[in-house]
């Protein structure tokens, strides 16, 4: 039978997501081994809560940004970071989470200045020459390579 490009589309659609259609009934997608991760056919990075440490760091990255002349960028990380609940919840005095904003995080973290990554960034490679001395001293760079690697092994 001769299907129209929008029925096209949806089957197709539909099949690259792994989506079955039974005649009569709503779509169903075939069944995972348990353990198995679903299928990613966009290859995108799966949204997961992020750790601690990486919440933190999208805070301080944002924070940077808004301290110079990339606001613009700021605002769109700041968008983006409510809009997948990336920012950090609050607990109450029961135990219980909270959603909360951008500049709910940055009012209780008003301790934090909008320079805070930076300064941990030129503190970082002194610190680890005194562990692991650099091959070319005097030398302060993040994007480093082997012996200048902020990554470097002793």
């Amino acid at each position: 039978p001769k299907l129209g490009r929008g029925v096209r589309r949806k089957r197709r659609d539909s099949q690259a997501w792994g989506l079955h259609h039974n005649r009569g009934s709503a779509p169903t997608r075939p069944r995972q081994p348990s353990g198995a991760k679903p299928p990613n056919p966009l290859g995108k990075r799966m949204a997961a809560a992020p750790t601690q440490i990486e919440a933190e760091l999208y805070y301080l990255i944002a924070r940077f940004l808004q301290s110079g002349p990339c606001n613009k960028s700021a605002q769109v990380l700041v968008q983006e970071l409510e809009e997948h609940q990336l920012i950090p919840r609050r607990l109450d005095w029961e135990g219980k989470e909270h959603r909360r904003s951008f500049e709910d995080l940055v009012a209780a973290n008003a301790h934090i200045p909008p320079d805070y990554l930076l300064k941990i960034c030129e503190r970082i490679g002194p610190l680890l020459d005194k562990e692991i001395p650099q091959s070319v001293p005097g030398v302060q760079t993040l994007l480093g390579v082997g012996r200048q690697s902020l990554l470097r092994d002793a």
